[in-house]
């Protein structure tokens, strides 16, 4: 029996107020979702640990140095063999200090608008979960 290794990813849930950072994912056919919002974050290396993968993904891809993040949960992506831990992680910075250096576009929406956007079905099915443990 072949045993296929669970692929480990975390994703930031970067907020400020009562709104959270997305990306809008590159429209290139060999990522995960492309050209639909998500949040930031990326693949845990083999030895890393999840947050130190957090905290290396966000300053590539935003130049954002987290000093803070706390474990929300973690979800079992079946369809991909994955799991995926989730950080809520407070936006300490001015939003114009970040740069993005992967993706289309970054923006802070409500709760509200996310619902409305076409997004990933990771944040689909975590949306309520994310709210409820951030913002209720």
């Amino acid at each position: 029996m072949i045993v296929k290794k669970i692929r480990q990813t975390v994703k930031a849930v970067i907020y400020s107020g009562d709104t959270i950072l997305l990306q809008l994912r590159d429209q290139k056919p060999d990522i995960f979702h492309p050209g639909v919002w998500g949040l930031f974050g990326g693949s845990v290396d083999d030895g890393e640990k999840p947050i130190d993968a957090l905290k290396r993904e966000l300053l590539e891809e935003i130049g954002l140095e987290i000093k803070s993040a706390k474990h929300l949960f973690n979800w079992n992506y079946y369809k991909y063999n994955s799991l995926l831990h989730f950080f809520s992680v407070p936006l300490t910075v001015e939003f114009t200090t970040l740069c993005l250096n992967e993706g289309q576009a970054m923006e802070l929406f409500s709760i509200e608008q996310i619902k409305t956007m076409p997004i990933t079905p990771s944040l689909k099915k975590n949306l309520y979960k994310i709210n409820q443990r951030l913002f209720l």
